[in-house]
């Protein structure tokens, strides 16, 4: 349900429409840019993606939410620049274990991270895990193991990293979870 607003020049969605348009979006071009990390060659080291994707965002981010207001002014500060440290950090291991290992295998192995959540939940927030979230944290590390076993495409190394990357990423999202209370989404993002 789109609402044009004539006086503003701007688009409304609906949140049902608008939220799905965004992930679905937002998995194209994270799909994109593992396709480009692969594609690019060793011309562009890891340093040199990671500063263009997070000038670029910081640059998008000011264009579109940045009009007359201070994006950087947040809520518990240091845990910002943790969590854009441990976001940094899971984004450069992401990007050396695509150039070390197949994109595939690199992914799979990345997107154990929210076992890595959910254990870092616990960890630091004392929430309580069933024998069920247990048994689905298990299984997927030990798919991460059995891909150790059997494809060490890439080598040991770029395996290493990518699990590193989803460390990371799984304490990323779990301190996402304390920053939201009082922080928008672009300031958290801003501070990555």
């Amino acid at each position: 349900m789109l609402n044009l607003n004539k006086g503003l020049g701007l688009i409304q969605m609906d949140a049902r429409v608008a939220g799905p348009l965004f992930m679905l979006s937002a998995g194209l071009l994270f799909t994109m840019l593992n396709v480009l990390i692969k594609l690019l060659g060793p011309d562009f080291r890891v340093w040199d993606i990671a500063f263009f994707r997070f000038f670029g965002s910081i640059v998008v981010l000011m264009a579109v939410f940045g009009r007359g207001r201070n994006l950087y002014r947040g809520h518990n500060i240091r845990l910002l620049i943790i969590r854009g440290c441990t976001g940094s950090a899971a984004f450069i291991s992401l990007v050396a274990a695509i150039r070390l290992l197949p994109v595939s295998t690199a992914l799979v192995i990345f997107y154990a991270f929210p076992a890595f959540s959910a254990v870092f939940s616990f960890m630091l927030y004392g929430e309580s895990i069933d024998k069920l979230e247990i048994l689905c944290i298990l299984l997927a590390l030990v798919g991460v193991g059995i891909l150790f076993d059997f494809q060490l495409e890439g080598g040991f190394f770029g395996q290493a990293v990518a699990v590193t990357a989803a460390v990371f990423a799984g304490l990323t999202v779990t301190l996402v979870r304390s920053l939201r209370a009082y922080n928008g989404p672009v300031v958290i993002y801003l501070y990555f």
